[in-house]
């Protein structure tokens, strides 16, 4: 939805894959796990990117060209860390840094979705959070093997070890694998507050920091896997840091009627020339202020988006959901 809209701008286009998911193993054969939504880790992997394809190119990619760093939910937090990554270890040519739905506080909209799901289905939250604890044990697994999914049920590490490792699903693929799943038969009690869970929590977690803008973020409000009251807080935190030079420049926008996928396209307008002006600004540009407006919904009483990406699985009933991944 992004890169080739972007490619078709005339726009070189670096997508990189994260660590553990595109090559999965060492030449040694010992498995490369993923940690998942730790956003400042992969941060290291977009930068690394960066640097790859000025060297695997040099004849288009400058040295020191103009680079912008966009991404999507786990993307945006990937992009989100490299403009707090640029304060500290900067690249030559960064412009700044756009991110969709950024799932920067993931652990936060987690323990949200267990007290609304405490309190009963009427109660307000980012509900489809839940469905997120097997990829955040797995992830604490990466990053601390000694952790090894401790905070799995049976039913978890079946499905996880038997169905989705063996057919290498996805993320939109394991969120389905897991749909139904009761919270409780999802993951142990209190898993969340055990003390190596607590450390990634702490080591992915993004905002109220200094980073280098500007920051375009943009967010939906019926959006329920990515809270936009978290992204909110953490674009409000990071603006009262102090910042060497003055502004974070983050501009954050609201969609109204906007879920999690289809808010890439109804902003696309807005991120496209957002780039393109970035791309063609000078290096060491004045930030603007922290700002927030909200636009309206387009025809948002008679649209329905969709949660998920792929709309012809949604089809099927929610209890069979993991099955069509066979």
């Amino acid at each position: 939805m992004a890169p080739f809209a972007l490619a078709l701008q005339g726009i070189a286009v670096v997508a990189p894959d994260y660590a553990g998911l595109g090559v999965g193993s060492l030449p040694s054969g010992a498995e490369i796990l993923h940690p998942w939504l730790a956003g400042p880790l992969q941060a290291n992997d977009l930068a690394h990117a960066v640097t790859a394809a000025r060297a695997a190119f040099p004849t288009l990619l400058r040295p020191a060209g103009p680079f912008v760093a966009l991404g999507h939910s786990q993307g945006g937090a990937a992009a989100w860390g490299l403009a707090e990554r640029q304060a500290r270890r900067p690249l030559p040519g960064y412009r700044g840094t756009v991110a969709l739905a950024p799932a920067v506080r993931i652990f936060d909209q987690l323990d949200e979705a267990l007290h609304a799901h405490a309190a009963g289905p009427t109660a307000a939250g980012p509900i489809a959070a839940l469905g997120i604890a097997p990829k955040l044990i797995a992830g604490v697994t990466a990053a601390f093997p000694a952790y090894n999914y401790a905070g799995f049920t049976s039913l978890t590490a079946y499905r996880w070890h038997k169905v989705l490792k063996p057919k290498q699903g996805c993320l939109p693929a394991d969120t389905l694998a897991f749909d139904g799943v009761t919270p409780e038969d999802l993951a142990v009690r209190d898993w969340q507050e055990h003390p190596t869970v607590r450390a990634y929590a702490n080591l992915s977690r993004l905002g109220g920091r200094e980073l280098q803008g500007p920051m375009l973020v943009i967010t939906g409000d019926v959006d329920v896997i990515v809270s936009a009251k978290s992204v909110e807080g953490a674009a409000d935190e990071t603006c009262r840091f102090p910042q060497r030079g003055g502004s974070a420049g983050i501009e954050l926008i609201t969609y109204k009627g906007a879920g999690h996928f289809p808010l890439i396209q109804a902003s696309q307008g807005r991120w496209m020339n957002w780039v393109k002006e970035r791309l063609r600004s000078p290096e060491n540009e004045k930030l603007p202020a922290c700002s927030k407006k909200t636009v309206e919904g387009l025809r948002s009483a008679f649209s329905v988006p969709a949660q998920l990406p792929n709309f012809l699985v949604t089809w099927a009933p929610a209890a069979e959901f993991w099955k069509y991944l066979l």
